[in-house]
């Protein structure tokens, strides 16, 4: 048998180390911070190509994405560091100026803090627990119902960020592919990656039911409401009248008008507004149909919102009753935001302890410093 011969060792390309910062917007268009003050706007038909264009300031640029009446969704401040990616995506909400932390990073916060008190002397007493004794004290059953939920929530909001992340990727690909090959007409498009919108749209109304039944959980613990009452449904079937007024975030989603008297005559309680709504597009999507099940949902095209601007936008219809010929993405991010809005002030009135995540000398069980040769 011939030897088989040596094959050289190549290299698997490695990202140099590098940093951009990006605004997601609807309909797949981006903006792309440049240097320190200025801004592209990016898809753009220039010349016949797809490409970056402009130099904006901020508020040439806020005022130009409100000129071509598209929505921004969140920030992304990504990395290379030794060809490792680390990224951060910051949800905007309608009613404030973005910050730094997102209701994800508030509801982690929230259960570090509980874990740390719970935690924080066992932890210190022992200078030789092993990384598995590290582990099973901080997951142990002495664990409370609300540092669970809080993580629980943190981590379904988190699931939903990344699922609102991949829809607004695939848009800006297919609004940039569509540009570049010059597919202007009016009519549909399909791809080999449309089950990839499909699966993550699948992701956000299933993530979405999961927050708001973990924050369900959270006030049937904070007004002393038995375990079993653990989802959002069982705790509107179980308030009465002499339920509010306990919990200052379940008296926030009453106010909200999130929750409504069955009758006027009876102080039995029922899902309205908002919280109905969405609970109501999530049931469709995750029990009775995937979305991409019908016809018009399984291609998208882009529509003109500026011409001579060379500015276009991505369209997917949905078929939902009330909504038909509607944009996915466009239903997508005002429930996104509604959500976000909803956790980040349930966060921010619970009285819990939100500072941030803070790690002393104290913290550090071991250092593995590496250095770059």
């Amino acid at each position: 048998m011939e030897k088989a011969k040596d094959l050289s060792a190549r290299p698997i390309y490695r990202f140099s180390d590098r940093s951009s910062e990006y605004l997601h917007c609807t309909g797949g268009i981006r903006a792309a911070k440049i240097d320190e003050i200025s801004w592209v706007l990016e898809p753009i038909h220039c010349r016949g190509i797809a490409a970056s264009v402009g130099t904006f300031s901020w508020e040439d640029l806020h005022q130009t994405i409100q000129r071509f009446n598209v929505k921004p969704i969140a920030f992304l401040s990504s990395s290379y560091n030794n060809g490792v990616y680390y990224s951060d995506w910051t949800p905007i909400l309608s009613q404030r100026r973005s910050d730094a932390r997102g209701p994800a990073d508030l509801w982690r916060s929230i259960s570090y803090n509980y874990s740390h008190a719970r935690t924080e002397e066992t932890l210190s007493s022992d200078s030789n627990l092993t990384m598995e004794d590290i582990g099973a004290i901080i997951d142990s059953s002495a664990k409370s119902n609300e540092e669970f939920l809080a993580q629980a929530i943190s981590l379904s909001l988190r699931c939903m960020d990344i699922s609102v992340e991949r829809i607004s990727d695939f848009y800006n690909e297919q609004l940039t592919n569509l540009i570049a090959a010059g597919n202007f007409a009016d009519i549909g498009y399909s791809t080999s990656l449309d089950e990839v919108l499909y699966s993550h749209v699948h992701s956000f109304f299933l993530h979405l039911g999961c927050a708001r039944d973990y924050l369900g959980g959270y006030i049937a613990s904070k007004i002393g409401l038995p375990d079993k009452i653990d989802d959002m449904a069982k705790l509107i079937g179980a308030l009465r009248d002499d339920s509010f007024g306990v919990n200052r975030v379940l008296d926030m989603v009453r106010n909200k008008n999130y929750l409504e008297r069955k009758t006027a005559t009876t102080d039995k309680w029922a899902a309205s507004g908002w919280l109905m709504a969405a609970s109501d597009l999530r049931k469709q999507f995750v029990h009775k149909r995937p979305y991409g099940s019908m016809f018009a949902e399984r291609m998208g095209k882009i529509v003109a919102l500026e011409t001579t601007a060379g500015v276009y936008r991505y369209i997917r219809s949905i078929q939902v009753s009330g909504g038909n010929g509607d944009d996915i993405f466009d239903l997508i991010v005002f429930h996104y935001q509604k959500c976000n809005e909803l956790f980040m002030e349930a966060a921010e009135v619970s009285g819990e302890n939100t500072k941030p995540i803070t790690i002393t000398d104290d913290d550090l069980v071991d250092i593995n410093l590496q250095f770059k040769p």
